[in-house]
């Protein structure tokens, strides 16, 4: 998705505090003066004030950065309040976190936050108050991360404002990674031949191989297809099913590793003695192989490849 320039959006609002603040100072009223408090070494909090001392100095406001220990927050919030040359206040959090932190967002006075994070704004948010009529017909003031979010939509045209938050229209359709299905495979893999992207298509669930126990159980039925084992242990042909066979049934040291020493050893011996007494075939000599049609086991001659009716 393209991303959208909102500097008209925030154009608009600079102008019009600019113009508040030059007919101010032309009246004979000095400039506004904001404080901000750090009580931390966060690098979020001190790039934050940074930020906000650059956009001051554009806009014509005072700021003045004040560095305190955690423990004087307080009495430095209180000495900003009783401050007349001070206009707004703004402290950057986390100090303390938890609730002594939300303590401390109370303390400062409601005529000089900025940010909107006292109780009584707070209180006035969830409660729709938007002038605040004992304080002058003053505006409450919202946060300003979800108000600059609204700001940006209205000025967009993805939000009405005649409509509550809830009856919004959503989007068109879902981003193509939500979805699931055939079809969104295929819209998938439409986006990455548009754009160019090797990203590997989705892989399908890995295959189970067979234990132990279910080919003992295979093995033990009248009509069984699967391999069988041979006289003395040995495996029989029938390839990659042969082998995965006696793989899960005689090798105790693999599948069976949980198992102690004594409860492996039975485990092994028991697959040996099914084993035994297997026909030999014709003459003694034969040995049991898997069909090569895919039926059941079928008796073979020792010197007869795999597949031949020799």
């Amino acid at each position: 998705m393209p991303k959208v320039d909102v500097t008209a959006c925030a154009l608009a609002f600079r102008d019009e505090i600019k113009k508040e603040i030059e007919v101010r100072v032309e009246a004979g009223g000095p400039r506004p003066k904001l404080v901000g408090i750090i009580a931390n070494k966060d690098e979020a909090a001190v790039m934050y004030a940074r930020w906000t001392e650059r956009a001051c100095a554009r806009d014509g406001i005072q700021y003045e950065l004040r560095q305190v220990e955690r423990v004087d927050l307080e009495d430095a919030v209180i000495e900003a309040n009783e401050d007349p040359a001070v206009n707004g206040i703004i402290v950057y959090y986390p100090v303390f976190g938890g609730p002594i932190d939300d303590y401390l967002r109370d303390v400062i006075s409601v005529e000089k936050d900025v940010e909107g994070l006292n109780h009584r704004y707070r209180y006035s948010l969830y409660h729709n108050i938007r002038v605040l009529s004992d304080l002058g017909n003053r505006k409450a003031i919202l946060p300003c991360t979800p108000l600059a979010i609204l700001k940006i939509l209205n000025h967009l045209g993805a939000y009405k404002q005649e409509l509550p938050v809830g009856e919004q229209a959503p989007p068109a359709r879902p981003p193509t990674r939500a979805r699931r299905g055939p079809a969104a495979e295929g819209q998938r893999a439409r986006d990455r031949d548009a754009r160019g992207s090797t990203i590997p298509p989705r892989r399908p669930p890995p295959r189970s191989l067979p234990t132990a126990a279910s080919a003992s159980a295979a093995a033990r039925r009248p009509d069984s297809c699967a391999v069988q084992p041979l006289r003395g242990g040995g495996a029989a042909a029938g390839g990659d099913a042969g082998e995965r066979w006696r793989a899960g049934l005689l090798g105790g040291h693999r599948q069976h590793a949980h198992l102690p020493q004594g409860a492996r050893e039975r485990h092994d011996q028991g697959a040996r003695e099914r084993g035994k007494g297997w026909p030999s075939g014709r003459g003694g000599k034969g040995r049991p192989v898997a069909s090569g049609g895919g039926g059941c086991v079928e008796n073979r001659t020792q010197g007869s490849p795999p597949g031949s009716d020799a």
